[in-house]
């Protein structure tokens, strides 16, 4: 038995293990209502996942292979390759020039992995994403539950559940289910950290190790999110920490950042490591927005592509998987957006305070989608989108206490939402698409 690949695959579990343990421990210490209703919808997504994998890959009109983007080709290429060198004793480096793949390394060795021990074959890597689809109403439940109370908790689970665009975005050998699944867990430890419930030590200390986990998993896998999540709650402690605490805790940044540059002077590696880190993030900035003037046309244009994105509703040469989105679509325009808009609202003005860890990654990565790649970003932005249903399950369980969104807010809305279809529509005959 190769036991060096055996090593180097567990090492790359072991973070999946970690957000098992922490799922497991978090279903035991909720009540039996409770863990009824997460067990009810976790089904009900992995249900959702199946009937929409069986439609997407066993239509009349889908292509002989599970294929349809250029990053599952890739991901299933690399993975070979990856795995091939394994059972040859060889361990490719991460993230070095000429080597394989590029500074999100983590999906690749975990779909090498996935080939090294079941073979080549993307189903399994499939049906494990649908998994993480499965879990990722758990996940939103106990984040909400910590961040907005019960009601919230339950509303989020169930949107998370029945949500189609999870569903297609988890039936294809992606890595933004687990992305996304990570990174909730990860902001769930978090609030879980801080909420300093009773437990031992070593409990606590699971907790600490728990997150870190998750963390290099997410780094990983998209790395910015932990830099967002991070600076999230370095902002969030040093505005609410006794002025005596703050200069300590400003000292022990400054003296962070100290280490980061003297471990660029002397040791080439991490120099080479942070150089990456820096290009991968310079790489996708616009080379023609010289202006403030015109980043802020191209913000604009972006933000009502992320959000309203008329990507799946024409397309020119007949059949495209990008029609599988208009359910999901649909279903952000009509109750996800107009929610979640009055949640993040209703989050900066009543508080608590705890929302702007939440809010911070969510308003940096739109504003990077928006910028960077003017919103084109259908399936990057799943992320966010279990972002926006914290917080419309916030405005959701608002209801309830008397604190629902005005009515003349919806008229506003859903006008704006018709005259951007009739407008986006008109467009669409007048270009010949339609």
């Amino acid at each position: 038995m190769d036991w060096a690949g055996a090593v180097s695959a567990a090492a790359f579990a072991a973070p999946y293990l970690l957000l098992a343990g922490w799922g497991v421990r978090r279903m035991a210490l909720a009540g039996a209502a409770a863990r009824r209703r997460v067990a009810l919808a976790c089904a009900a997504a992995w249900l959702g996942c199946a009937v929409w994998a069986a439609a997407v890959h066993a239509n009349p009109w889908s292509g002989p292979g599970l294929f349809y983007h250029k990053d599952d080709a890739s991901y299933d290429r690399w993975g070979r390759e990856i795995a091939e060198r394994w059972k040859q004793g060889e361990r490719p480096a991460l993230s070095r020039d000429s080597e394989i793949g590029t500074l999100h390394t983590g999906y690749y060795r975990f779909v090498a992995a996935l080939y090294w021990l079941a073979g080549p074959s993307p189903r399994l890597a499939i049906a494990l994403n649908m998994l993480a689809c499965a879990l990722l109403p758990a996940a939103l439940y106990f984040l909400a539950l910590d961040y907005a109370g019960p009601r919230a908790a339950a509303a989020a689970c169930w949107m998370a559940a029945l949500y189609p665009s999870f569903w297609h975005h988890s039936v294809f050998l992606m890595r933004d289910a687990w992305i996304t699944l990570f990174f909730v867990a990860a902001a769930g430890v978090s609030l879980d950290i801080r909420a300093r419930r009773e437990s031992s030590r070593a409990l606590e200390a699971g907790r600490w190790i728990c997150l870190a986990g998750l963390c290099a998993q997410v780094f990983l896998l998209r790395y910015y999110l932990v830099v967002v999540l991070a600076a999230a709650w370095a902002l969030y402690g040093l505005a609410l920490v006794e002025r005596k605490r703050r200069a300590l805790a400003l000292a022990t940044l400054v003296a962070l950042a100290a280490a980061a540059l003297a471990a660029r002077w002397t040791v080439p590696s991490i120099a080479h490591w942070q150089d990456r880190l820096v290009q991968s993030f310079l790489w996708a900035i616009p080379r023609d927005q010289h202006s403030l003037a015109a980043v802020a046309r191209r913000f604009a244009a972006g933000a009502a592509k992320l959000f309203l994105a008329p990507l799946p509703w024409a397309a020119s040469g007949g059949y495209s998987i990008d029609y599988f989105l208009w359910p999901g679509q649909w279903m952000l325009y009509l109750g996800g957006l107009p929610l979640g808009l009055w949640g993040l609202w209703s989050a900066a003005r009543r508080g608590p305070p705890i929302g702007f860890v939440l809010m911070l990654p969510f308003f940096a990565a739109a504003y990077g989608f928006s910028v960077a790649y003017e919103g084109s970003v259908p399936r990057q932005r799943m992320f966010l989108d279990a972002l926006l249903i914290v917080f419309a399950a916030r405005a959701w369980a608002e209801r309830a206490e008397g604190g629902a969104a005005p009515r003349g807010y919806f008229v506003a809305y859903y006008s704006l939402l018709g005259l951007f279809v009739a407008a986006h529509i008109a467009s669409l005959f007048v270009r010949g698409i339609w």
